[in-house]
């Protein structure tokens, strides 16, 4: 279980990052991620102390 989770945060850690106001698809290979106009960022909360990193987001999903 620990190897797996290594695993994973290495995958993750070495991918390419994406905008927040984006949605993924599973396609061949693993995620692909695609903007999309319907999902709006609408603020972001960035906290940073010694002890700890926060972040809290609000979306709007503008496609009805």
């Amino acid at each position: 279980m620990r190897w797996g989770c290594l695993g994973l945060l290495a995958a993750v850690a070495c991918s390419p990052a994406s905008a927040n106001d984006s949605t993924a698809e599973l396609a061949t290979g693993g995620l692909k991620f695609v903007a999309s106009a319907d999902i709006e960022m609408r603020s972001e909360d960035l906290f940073i102390s010694t002890a700890e990193i926060r972040v809290g987001y609000r979306f709007f999903n503008n496609s009805g």
